[in-house]
């Protein structure tokens, strides 16, 4: 089994942002056993000012799912694991 961070989505509270990249910390700190490892969708799909979680619009269709253009970045992420 794989996990996969949570993305970040338009319109989401301060509140409902901190879960998320809580969230998203808890999956790193869960032992090995519980899953074959973690894929960084949220990387994939952030802009590239790494300091600001915005998600690139370019690579979702409606702000969480991606788009036909951010599955293959995703896919490549995902398979560097998978292989």
């Amino acid at each position: 089994m794989w996990f996969q961070t949570v993305l970040q989505r338009w319109g989401n509270s301060t509140a409902q942002e901190t879960l998320r990249r809580n969230f998203n910390a808890w999956l790193y700190e869960l032992p090995h056993s519980q899953a074959r490892g973690v894929i960084d969708a949220e990387r994939v799909f952030r802009t590239s000012n790494a300091a600001v979680y915005t998600i690139d619009p370019t690579l979702t269709c409606d702000s969480i799912h991606p788009s036909f253009q951010g599955l293959e970045p995703l896919a490549a992420c995902a398979g560097a694991f998978v292989s």
